[in-house]
């Protein structure tokens, strides 16, 4: 499992299997939302959540300098690929890697 925090304090757990469940709401996974991986905001191939580990992320900073967000997150949300924008909100602010 991993968490995903936000610019603007959003917070997302992402189980083994992919699934996405806010924190904010009280919603459970559907199964119908998952997470497929990462993007660089400049463009880029997409990072895969499998490769997302404690070692890739001690040696890709997720913020620029400037504080914003290097990354956001690409999902399948029921059937549609989408990749989050306005990412000095909705980019990646920090990752946790937590046992599940």
């Amino acid at each position: 499992m991993l968490t995903i925090t936000t610019p603007y304090g959003y917070r997302y757990v992402v189980h083994e299997n992919g699934d996405i469940q806010r924190t904010d709401l009280e919603h459970k996974p559907s199964g119908n939302w998952k997470m497929l991986g990462i993007v660089p905001v400049r463009g880029g191939a997409i990072i895969p959540l499998r490769q997302i580990t404690l070692e890739w992320l001690d040696i890709h900073p997720l913020l620029y300098k400037n504080g914003n967000p290097r990354y956001t997150v690409m999902d399948l949300d029921h059937g549609t690929r989408r990749e989050w924008g306005n990412t000095k909100y909705h980019g990646i602010r920090s990752i946790t890697l937590s046992q599940s």
